[in-house]
């Protein structure tokens, strides 16, 4: 301190000096543990020399000594010089510790900066812990950081070091063990002998947190903090808490990445399922078509078809697959797959034929995925005006003849794959012009207001007959619309599919 003294003050030295060999001293000098330090005049014999203590607090720094006056002013002057340069050391001790207290802040905010660059751009948890294990062993002057995590799935405890080498390896059961303290766990080697075999003196282990709820993980500082303090726990705990940040923020990117790989995946399957439908109604003579299917999901258990069939008469299925989402719309492509080929292929299409091939077809899927469709098959002969229709527990289906009130056609036979040999009739009606049949999936009649009640059938009814003479897409298009709005501001539970045919003179 003495030396460090007189090179740091040499000015000041050099005037307190002066004035003591003005006032007639042969010689001034400093010492340090009984060594020379500096001397005025250079060179000067301090033999006989007057000498008192420099103290800092109870410390002896060293000693300042005059040569060639007595007495007791000499005496009284050379210990308050002595005093002062006391004082004087004490000062530069302290302006150092300041310095050395900035510079070490300094240190921390540049940590802290590349901290905060390194971690963000970083979306995966290993490369975020990585960055941040590398950063915070040197801020937290440690000689490895690790982390040990379980969210979701477990994971091994990794560590690295400052330089981006791997660091110890930590047991992992033993950071198992400690995790989900609402503390740091300080963990010698003497207690824990694996950790000795591993190299590791000592170990601190500070829990995570993701959201507010601690995880099943810890970070760990493996020899360092030894000498745990307020602001080094408080710097350590910051550390955890930014990481903790960042797997959470890792958990979003996941979760939104999956999301959207979904909600992708969905859209495609909506497209493909929607493709499956046809694109626009048939034109055939005698007959004015609407046909549309509004699924409650991204895709759905409901649909319809048609076919022209070799003998000019138009076949014509609708059918409401039990549940809704991905597993409903597997049953749905497979039903409207089987029943256009009965339709296209058998040499005399008729409904009750179909429904019968189909469920033979059906029968050991359904039973296996525990699943059933009710399905509806009609065929229309415009030049004999004749209608037929197997319906397989389907409902609703309303006929209105011209002149007279809509009714409700009874299902004749139970739902597709509930037994294997279908019990179904074969129900004829006239279809002649101004004639209408109207096909719906139960999500029309049951579209709940916000209190509860569903559209039902009456509504149904009275809309029809309100719309009787319309053409076919207008009568379609009221229905949706009042559905719509009568369930406004409720979500859609279930797919809604419609179908209106309406007959009309042959050109």
């Amino acid at each position: 301190m003495i030396r460090q003294l007189a090179s740091g003050y040499r000015a000041t030295l050099n005037r307190l000096a002066a004035a003591w060999l003005a006032n007639g001293a042969r010689g001034v000098s400093l010492w340090q543990d009984g060594s020379l330090v500096a001397a005025w005049p250079p060179g000067h014999q301090a033999d006989e020399a007057h000498s008192a203590p420099i103290c800092r607090g109870r410390r002896v720094l060293g000693e300042l000594r005059v040569v060639g006056l007595t007495g007791a002013a000499t005496r009284a002057r050379l210990e308050a010089d002595a005093a002062l340069l006391g004082d004087l050391a004490a000062f530069n001790e302290e302006v150092d510790s300041i310095a050395a207290e900035l510079i070490e802040a300094q240190d921390q905010l540049l940590a802290l900066y590349r901290l905060n660059q390194a971690t963000g751009s970083a979306l995966h948890t290993d490369e975020s812990l990585k960055s941040v294990a590398c950063e915070a062993a040197g801020l937290l002057k440690a000689e490895a950081v690790c982390f040990a995590l379980s969210v979701g799935h477990p994971l091994a405890v990794q560590s690295w070091r400052a330089d981006g080498n791997a660091g110890p390896v930590i047991p992992a059961e033993l950071c198992t063990r400690l995790a989900g303290h609402d503390g740091p766990q300080s963990v010698l080697a003497s207690a824990e002998p694996s950790l000795a075999a591993a190299g590791v003196q000592h170990l601190v282990l500070i829990p995570l947190q993701v959201q507010g709820t601690l995880i099943a993980g810890v970070m760990g500082l493996v020899n360092g903090l030894a000498h745990t303090d307020a602001p080094t726990l408080k710097r350590a705990q910051a550390v955890a808490d930014l990481a903790g940040s960042l797997i959470e923020r890792g958990m979003l990117y996941q979760d939104q990445l999956g999301r959207i790989r979904l909600n992708t995946e969905m859209d495609l399957a909506r497209t493909v399922q929607q493709n499956l439908l046809p694109q626009r109604a048939p034109t055939i003579g005698g007959l004015d078509i609407f046909a549309r299917a509004i699924p409650a999901l991204h895709v759905g258990g409901d649909f319809y078809d048609f076919v022209l069939a070799q003998d000019g008469s138009l076949v014509f299925s609708l059918g409401d697959v039990t549940g809704k989402g991905i597993p409903a719309a597997i049953i749905m492509a497979m039903t409207r797959t089987a029943l256009r080929t009965k339709a296209t292929f058998l040499p005399r299409p008729e409904p009750l034929a179909i429904i019968a091939r189909a469920n033979q077809d059906l029968y050991d899927d359904f039973t296996l995925v525990e699943m059933f469709a009710t399905v509806i098959v009609g065929q229309i002969l415009p030049r004999e005006q004749r209608l037929r229709i197997a319906n397989a527990g389907h409902a609703p289906v309303i006929l209105q003849r011209a002149g007279e009130e809509p009714r409700l056609i009874e299902a004749g036979g139970i739902p597709l794959g509930v037994l294997p040999d279908p019990v179904c009739e074969l129900q004829s009606e006239p279809f002649a012009s101004g004639d209408l049949l109207v096909v719906a999936s139960d999500g029309i009649t049951e579209a709940q207001a916000r209190n509860g009640d569903m559209f039902g059938l009456e509504r149904l009814l009275a809309l029809i007959y309100a719309l009787a003479g319309k053409s076919a897409t207008v009568i379609g298009e009221a229905i949706f619309a009042a559905v719509a709005d009568y369930s406004r501001g409720q979500p859609q539970s279930d797919d809604q599919t419609l179908m209106v045919l309406r007959g009309v003179d042959l050109c």
